[in-house]
């Protein structure tokens, strides 16, 4: 069996990323199959009110800010700023207008790139730096999920 190498596992880690944002590619780590399985094609497939639409505690639109929140939280981190953030006001959007929702969109495509960049150059920096790297796919999965569970109910309720 030959090692893996580093190099190897931050390739990984930057594919889990981006198989977050616009679902597998030829395989996947954790989404179904198909770009739609992403969350820029799912959450493209929603209007700013089913986006705002409260379910189980939380909208899509929470979820999606929140990401964008902890995604930026991430970048600073590893870059080494270390100034407390307020993850209280990662969940504080709840609703959103057309507008505002392609503008949230937007700002978590950014994210992930931005995301992608610290992981592809400071992965391997250190401790600190490495654990952020693991744990922003892992987080961008869960809510993924949360998400298209969200998506799951809101089309059963369409059709009763």
């Amino acid at each position: 069996m030959s090692k893996v190498t580093l190099d190897t596992v931050v390739d990984h880690l930057l594919a889990a990323l981006k198989e977050g944002l616009d679902g597998p590619g030829k395989w996947g780590f954790f989404s179904d199959s198909g770009p739609e399985a992403g969350l820029a094609k799912t959450l493209a497939s929603l209007s700013a009110s089913e986006a705002s639409r409260v379910t189980g505690g939380t909208s899509i639109a929470s979820h999606a800010y929140h990401l964008v929140f902890s995604l930026n939280a991430t970048v600073l981190y590893m870059g080494g700023d270390k100034t407390p953030q307020d993850w209280e006001k990662s969940w504080s959007v709840v609703s959103v207008t057309e507008p505002t929702w392609k503008k949230l969109q937007d700002d978590l495509k950014s994210a992930f790139e931005e995301t992608k960049k610290a992981v592809e150059t400071l992965a391997k920096t250190g401790f600190i730096a490495s654990g952020l790297a693991v744990g922003a796919p892992t987080h961008v999965a869960y809510h993924l999920g949360a998400i298209r569970q969200k998506v799951a109910f809101l089309k059963a309720m369409k059709g009763r």
